[in-house]
């Protein structure tokens, strides 16, 4: 996972809740097992701000997102949720999942990309909404 422009930033709250979730190997399946390692991995990455100073368009538990393929312009909606919420029926994706570890903390405008089975994809965050913390 990958960032083209500015640094990742995590609502303390949002930090504190997914250490102890990668931590805890009861909180997911064993093939969550490489995300949990990259989601530690993005968490050294990033800078941990507290609710006041948190950026409004920046990507965290529950955030709401609007992504664009780069390649083929196609807008995807989600939410990242907390594994137990996941549905990619109803649009909700795991922080656990690959697109969610590269989405936390990641601001509009921002690209990113990550490894998908048919090899590695590029999106530009296009909306972020966040609903009172």
């Amino acid at each position: 996972m990958e960032n083209k422009k500015n640094k990742l930033v995590l609502l303390k709250t949002d930090y504190d809740i997914l250490l102890s979730y990668s931590k805890d190997s009861r909180n997911f399946r064993s093939f969550d097992q490489k995300n949990a390692t990259e989601l530690l991995d993005e968490l050294k990455k990033g800078e941990v701000i507290d609710q006041q100073d948190f950026p409004p368009d920046a990507v965290r538990i529950n955030s709401r997102v609007k992504i664009e393929d780069c390649l083929t312009r196609k807008i995807l909606s989600l939410m990242l949720v907390l594994p137990e919420k996941a549905d990619l029926r109803a649009g909700r994706v795991s922080v656990m999942a690959p697109i969610g570890v590269a989405l936390l903390g990641y601001r509009k405008g921002q690209e990113v990309c990550w490894q998908v089975p048919a090899g590695r994809k590029d999106f530009k965050i296009v909306e972020v909404q966040n609903t009172a913390i």
